[in-house]
């Protein structure tokens, strides 16, 4: 894997998740030198939402998708998900994240993208 240079946006996501009531706090942010930008946060409340994986998972698609439809091109992910990231960049298969870990790798092949713990 390439990894971007130091020029690239870094793009940094955490998920917040309620096994009990399967809802999901996200939040992401872009930071771009010397600025931050904050993308913002939003309360999900899906029962599709089963494990702490899978609401990292979509933290991460989340702050990338955003950073992407904003014309950057050379992210750097950071997540505090161990295995999240490993899954990322081993591209491993984990059952409950198949498609959202799909929407996430799908992009690297026209951008310069590297997942960090």
């Amino acid at each position: 894997m390439v990894r971007p240079s130091s020029s690239a946006t870094k793009c940094l996501s955490d998920a917040s998740w309620n096994a009990a009531r399967e809802d999901v706090v996200w939040v992401g942010f872009l930071r771009m030198h010397l600025r931050t930008l904050v993308l913002g946060s939003a309360l999900l409340t899906a029962c599709l939402v089963g494990s702490v994986l899978v609401a990292e998972a979509l933290a991460v698609k989340a702050a990338m998708s955003a950073a992407i439809s904003w014309g950057h091109q050379k992210l750097e992910c950071f997540s505090d998900s161990k295995g999240l990231v490993s899954l990322l960049v081993n591209k491993g298969s984990a059952v409950e994240i198949k498609a959202i870990s799909h929407d996430i790798w799908c992009p690297t092949g026209a951008f310069n993208i590297s997942y960090n713990f």
